[in-house]
């Protein structure tokens, strides 16, 4: 049974206005612009609330951030690679919080910028390069430490995907014997492209 568009619109819109009061909340909102539509995410303005709630959270409880995190994470897992074009830019905030005083917010996050990253679509993973070493440049350790954990796991499941050329791509043939083509010392280095 589908939602009728108006009802589910005032729903959507109550519901994001209670975001870091309401626990089940994210779950509910993803719910709902699943069944409204991807275009829900910005005409009911839920990515400037996600945003507004990652960016501008000072308190030492960060409730709203921690609804910020969960919502993310909600969407990801929810809409999946439909969600990609909307998170991949919004994963620099939500790295940020990696160094939130509350570690229930360092766990949302964790877990928010880890479901994005590795479901990611690995033709995209060059537009989650920029956040993950935005996240590297940081000033606070537990942001370093988290950017280079989730490029580590990006890394990792490359060969999920069955992308052995990332291996086998510094080695060179060179008649019968295979030579290493960008290992060695400055003179007989050779790139690889």
């Amino acid at each position: 049974m589908r939602t009728n568009p108006s009802n589910g619109t005032i729903e959507l819109k109550g519901l994001l206005g209670g975001l870091g009061s309401d626990d089940g909340a994210p779950e509910a909102i993803s719910g709902l612009v699943k069944g409204l539509g991807i275009r829900a995410l910005t005409s009911c303005g839920v990515l400037e609330a996600m945003s507004d709630k990652l960016a501008n959270d000072k308190t030492k409880e960060g409730k709203g951030a921690e609804a910020g995190c969960n919502l993310f994470g909600a969407l990801v897992g929810t809409l999946g690679v439909h969600f990609e074009p909307f998170g991949v830019p919004m994963l620099g905030q939500v790295i940020a919080c990696y160094d939130h005083k509350a570690p229930t917010v360092r766990e949302a996050a964790i877990t928010a910028a880890t479901s994005l990253v590795s479901s990611v679509n690995p033709n995209a993973v060059r537009l989650v390069l920029p956040a993950l070493f935005g996240g590297m440049k940081a000033k606070g350790f537990r942001e370093k430490c988290g950017a280079l954990t989730l490029l580590a796991d990006r890394t990792a499941s490359i060969n999920r995907y069955g992308y052995k050329g990332y291996q086998q791509g510094c080695f060179q043939r060179n008649g019968k014997k295979t030579v290493p083509g960008c290992l060695g010392n400055g003179k007989d280095r050779k790139s690889v492209v």
